[in-house]
């Protein structure tokens, strides 16, 4: 009877920890978007309100709600999306700062963006 409980409280607070996870990744890309200096920008606009573009945020939250390395192919399958599109996203990921590549081609999130989500 006890542990059930304690599971329950565990699902409870894992819940709310998301909860407050994604604000504060929702507060940190305003923070960086201020930041940015203004600079044209190629092709036709794709993305959140925020500027990130919508499958990066995708493989950030992933990658963050399961909290291990992920490969290419993992995070393929979890967005159900192709590889070269996972590979594309996570390599954009990296690029801005919120997704580190470590080895054996596994992506975690990166120590900013964790610190940041913490």
């Amino acid at each position: 009877m006890r542990l059930s409980r304690l599971i329950e409280r565990l699902q409870q607070l894992t819940r709310q920890q998301i909860a407050v996870e994604t604000e504060i990744a929702d507060i940190q890309r305003q923070i960086l978007e201020a930041g940015e200096i203004a600079r044209p920008k190629r092709g036709r606009p794709r993305g959140t309100s925020q500027g990130v573009p919508d499958g990066v945020e995708a493989v950030v939250k992933t990658l963050k709600e399961l909290g291990g390395p992920l490969g290419r192919r993992e995070i393929a399958e979890l967005l159900g999306v192709s590889g070269s599109t996972a590979g594309f996203r996570l390599a954009k990921a990296v690029k801005l700062g919120f997704a580190t590549k470590v080895a054996h081609g596994r992506y975690v999130i990166a120590d900013a963006t964790k610190a940041a989500l913490d």
